[in-house]
């Protein structure tokens, strides 16, 4: 079935309420699409992927202080702007605050990343959050103005974490070859000399995924857990000192961006790499030409986002009405809406279970479905279906 374009469905919405402003409506039909992927597991929304695991860095030692979220490296040479080396082709006049922000390049810039900006004008250098991208720009919540051309810059070490004796922070930016900042301050006595790596302790499969249903090491053949709780995990390793094969995807606190995000444990030091399975979501939608989900009608999101118009009431001042509130009406939309989800849910039944199924044996010639179907007790905890 065709999607439709934000552009369309925003029409559609307010043909039934006139008085429904762009931005009301959009948020109405982005409201409807998240509680429809919520309602269901949907088999197109079943995703493989892949976790990439890079190259820890421990080259020197380094010095902290206490209460302060900058660390001093001595003999360490970390790259500043390896990742992401651009700069930005509008000014930026509006802040503080979400700003839309249009660098000369787009490539590598993602949601949940850490940007530095404007690092050559010290009064006004700051490190933004990308909350999403479109074509051409990306949304970041700036507390400074900044003129053209104003840096953006990323360290390939950005959004790792550091670990150090007793503590783990994620890294904001490196700030030079021997300057990084970090996202809390330090909590320990201020020392010297201190051994130190940077690693990718927390991971993300994608900006909208929501769970983890398999996680699959094919390095060393077997499976990864995807179960357990952080709290497990503080209880068997603490100070995460482990040293071995990954054994454990954990979900833990949402990333920078509101991300989902995962503790892999132990903590690789070499390159390495895990195949998931996971349940996406579905992204916000912001631009005319953004589409609905493709597997559902479209009709869905817009009759519900029509049933939630008309119940709210758009009043410009105090004593005035609103002649298209209608209750009456938002509940023959809201009727419409559930016909329909529960049609496309009942079309859907039984995919998911096949689709997941063949994403199984389709991994390494079989071995993860021929795993589980010589060790049936473990399927229905690992998957949760």
């Amino acid at each position: 079935m065709p999607a439709m374009s934000l552009w369309a469905m925003r029409g559609r919405v307010r043909e039934v309420k006139a008085n429904c402003t762009k931005e009301q409506a959009d948020g109405f039909i982005n409201r409807s699409i998240q509680n429809a992927v919520d309602r269901h597991a949907w088999a197109d929304l079943l995703k493989t992927g892949m976790v990439v695991i890079p190259q820890n860095y421990s080259a020197g030692t380094i010095n902290i202080t206490t209460g302060s979220n900058q660390i001093v490296g001595v003999g360490t040479a970390w790259p500043v702007n390896d990742e992401i080396n651009t700069v930005i082709s509008q000014p930026i006049n509006e802040s503080p605050g979400y700003v839309e922000i249009f660098p000369a390049s787009m490539a590598k810039i993602a949601p949940g990343k850490f940007l530095l900006l404007d690092q050559e004008n010290p009064s006004q250098a700051e490190i933004v959050v990308v909350t999403s991208v479109g074509p051409a720009s990306f949304w970041a919540y700036c507390l400074n103005q900044h003129a053209t051309p104003a840096s953006i810059q990323k360290s390939s070490l950005a959004n790792m974490q550091l670990q150090g004796p007793d503590y783990v922070y994620t890294v904001q930016a490196i700030l030079s070859p021997t300057l990084l900042q970090v996202d809390l301050p330090t909590g320990n006595t201020s020392q010297t000399g201190l051994d130190y790596q940077i690693v990718k302790a927390y991971v993300q499969v994608s900006p909208t995924a929501r769970r983890l249903k398999y996680a699959w090491d094919a390095i060393a053949g077997q499976p990864v857990g995807v179960q357990k709780t952080v709290g497990w995990l503080n209880n068997v390793d603490p100070q995460r000192t482990s040293s071995q094969q990954p054994q454990e995807m954990v979900q833990t606190f949402p990333a920078a961006g509101g991300i989902m995000q995962w503790e892999c444990w132990p903590y690789q030091e070499s390159p390495y790499g895990l195949q998931v399975i996971y349940d996406d979501g579905w992204p916000v939608l912001k631009y005319d030409t953004d589409l609905s989900p493709w597997f559902m009608n479209a009709e869905v999101f817009i009759s519900d986002a029509c049933a939630i118009a008309l119940r709210t009431k758009v009043i410009a001042r105090q004593g005035q009405q609103d002649p298209y509130y209608d209750p009456t009406a938002a509940q023959w939309w809201s009727t419409q809406h559930e016909e329909l989800i529960s049609r496309a849910i009942e079309s859907d039944e039984g995919r998911y279970l096949k689709a997941l199924t063949n994403y199984m044996q389709s991994w390494q010639g079989g071995a993860v479905y021929n795993y589980y179907r010589n060790h049936i007790g473990a399927w229905p905890s690992d998957f949760g279906v």
